[in-house]
């Protein structure tokens, strides 16, 4: 198994109240993860800590070769953390790809800081194709966030 982390941190002009109310919900990470093009079967737990988890099926599309398409069905753990200052994504993908997003929030004025730190863990083979497009995701993310939440 190969390894890799990362971080990305940016600003959107929205209280930390609204945006992980947003981030809370798994229907909004349809085209906000970009490859993420369906979301199904939520259902919330609480584990011994008296978190909030959300476990639900996604299905991100992949395109090769500008015309091939691929779905690729993954399952997420969403553990709500800390309230309007944290968000835990714990993604499973087949071939043993396993992802975790943790999504920190800071207030600041009227808005908020965002900083992703990204762990990916996936079989050796696989991690250049894993890390890149993780990062792509990572990066578009914030500003699409930013179009979103700010267009309201």
């Amino acid at each position: 198994m190969a390894a890799a982390t990362f971080e990305h941190r940016y600003f959107v002009n929205v209280p930390a109240p609204k945006v992980y109310e947003y981030l809370s919900e798994p229907q909004s990470y349809i085209g906000l993860s970009p490859l993420v093009t369906e979301v199904s079967d939520a259902e919330s737990t609480r584990n011994n800590d008296g978190q909030t988890i959300i476990h639900y099926q996604a299905v991100e599309t992949f395109h090769f070769f500008g015309f091939v398409r691929y779905p690729n069905r993954i399952q997420v753990a969403m553990i709500l953390t800390q309230p309007d200052a944290q968000i835990v994504n714990l993604v499973e993908s087949v071939p043993n790809v396993r992802l975790k997003f943790v999504l920190d929030f800071q207030p600041e004025g009227s808005g908020t800081w965002i900083h992703e730190h990204v762990t990916a863990k996936m079989p050796l083979p696989l991690r250049g194709y894993v890390v890149s497009q993780a990062k792509a995701v990572q990066q578009a993310r914030g500003e699409i966030l930013k179009e979103r939440l700010e267009s309201n």
